[in-house]
């Protein structure tokens, strides 16, 4: 029968456990690899530093610019052969004003923050992914072992068969019946062991893994606590409204940004001018200012405000959202926690009870191979759906855990 607690080793037929494999016995275990061998992991960072470059670019002033002009240096009479050339060498430096720098800069630490935020969200997604590939994982293992009950009922239950059949009190057709459910059983067993072999990929492949090898955590896995409660909604969404609120912010500083852009900068320029015919030289000074008559990125600075209202907007849909998964969540986790403390306290014994005494009543011919037949598919039945019941709680607290952003356990 199935260990009600514990922990087992679920391994695939002829495999061996792999050498080198990393070992997953907890959900903790696996969130930690995630959080350190994720492919993610790297990409996020560059991320972040792709936008702290940007606070780099930022900061930076403008560069000089260096000219040379030469004047009349060919020509006809006085001016034939250079010799009234007058050559000017001189350099020039825009002056950013209206703080134009400052608030670049503003927008580029406020995008350092946009990327920090989407980061996180990026992490508490990968957290629940991980933590349902460990529930599926575990649920399969789980049903491994209960296929691996299923085909030693089966043969019980074949080997009472032929036993009445040999002795002349059941006719061979069910004896034939019962060899074909354990044929059946047999083949459950095999498609079981397959699921449990892809789960188990898809976990290893989120872990940054070839291969893992997987330790199935009865105790943990049939731990539903105690009965579910309205829970706190302070955290909900945190990480989806702490981004959008970082996109807000850096919108707004943008604003700032191109409001600045619309203060013309001043060029200085300082230089000198050779005469060739005199051989004098001359000091040149220079100011420029262009004249914000035409273009005062007005629409630039309309088209960022209305973008402000769009992120305005989606943060209010965004809430309402995030609530109706908040309540979608809980009800799953309410019904599904109902569902297996049902099948756990009542359904479960009961059906174990009648099985038991439908095989001992067939082996002592009160009963028919059809009473037993019925009382096994009942038991088998109750085991699978509280299998999934007990799936369905992780995969629930997995979403609450991301929806209120919460660690897990």
């Amino acid at each position: 029968m199935l260990a009600a607690a514990g922990a087992l080793f679920v391994a695939l037929p002829g495999a061996a456990i792999a050498q080198g494999n990393p070992t997953i016995r907890s959900l903790a275990e696996a969130l930690a690899m995630a959080e350190q061998g994720s492919p993610q992991k790297n990409a996020w960072a560059a991320t972040v530093f792709a936008a702290q470059a940007d606070v780099e670019q930022a900061r930076l002033l403008p560069n000089p610019e260096l000219s040379i002009a030469a004047e009349n240096f060919a020509g006809s009479g006085d001016y034939a052969a250079g010799r009234s050339v007058e050559l000017s060498v001189g350099v020039s430096q825009p002056i950013e004003l209206g703080g134009k720098r400052a608030a670049r800069v503003e927008v580029a630490e406020r995008g350092v923050a946009v990327a920090q935020a989407e980061t996180e969200l990026r992490r508490l997604d990968l957290r629940q992914q991980v933590a349902e590939a460990f529930v599926d994982a575990t649920a399969a293992g789980r049903a491994v072992e209960l296929e691996r009950d299923r085909v030693a009922l089966a043969a019980d239950i074949a080997g009472a068969a032929q036993e009445r059949y040999s002795a002349g009190k059941e006719p061979q057709i069910q004896a034939d019946k019962a060899g074909l459910a354990k044929a059946a059983a047999a083949a459950a067993l095999q498609r079981a062991q397959r699921d449990f072999a892809a789960a188990r990929k898809r976990l290893a492949a989120l872990l940054g893994q070839e291969e893992i090898d997987f330790v199935v955590d009865q105790s943990w896995f049939e731990d539903i606590g105690t009965a579910p409660a309205p829970g706190a909604e302070a955290g909900q969404g945190r990480g989806e409204l702490a981004l959008l609120q970082a996109e807000l912010a850096q919108k707004q500083a943008e604003i700032e940004s191109l409001r600045a852009d619309a203060v013309p900068n001043m060029v200085l320029g300082a230089g000198v001018t050779r005469f060739a015919d005199t051989d004098d030289t001359a000091f040149l000074a220079s100011v420029s200012i262009p004249l914000p008559v035409f273009n005062r990125n007005q629409g630039a600075v309309l088209r960022a405000r209305h973008e402000v209202e769009q992120i305005q907007a989606r943060t209010a849909a965004a809430r309402l959202t995030l609530a109706a998964d908040l309540v979608g969540a809980r009800e799953g986790f309410a019904a599904a926690w109902t569902e297996a403390d049902t099948l756990k306290r009542q359904i479960l014994p009961g059906a174990e009870r009648a099985f038991a005494t439908a095989r001992e009543g067939y082996r002592a011919g009160k009963f028919t191979y059809l009473d037993v037949l019925d009382a096994q598919r009942t038991l088998t039945d109750a085991r699978e759906q509280f299998n999934q019941a007990l799936r369905a709680i992780h995969v629930r607290r997995a979403q609450l855990d991301r929806l209120t952003a919460a660690s897990g356990r």
